[in-house]
């Protein structure tokens, strides 16, 4: 699936913001993240790892610099 497919025009980008709308404020991150990790995973398929993995590295990252205070 590709961003100028039929596929990801009808189908998924509209289900993907009808979801989004349709939560809480609170949770629309995580319906962004689940999405793009979806996406990715239809795109690459086992790739999806290398994704996780740097998702996990930039926010323990995050975490270490705010609590460093840099």
């Amino acid at each position: 699936m590709a961003y100028h497919t039929t596929l990801y025009l009808v189908l998924f980008f509209p289900a993907s913001m009808i979801a989004y709308q349709l939560m809480p404020v609170k949770y629309r991150f995580y319906v962004l993240l689940l999405i793009g990790y979806y996406f990715y995973y239809c795109i690459s398929g086992t790739l999806i790892i290398y994704i996780i993995a740097a998702t996990i590295t930039t926010y323990l990252s995050g975490l270490l610099i705010e609590r460093k205070g840099f």
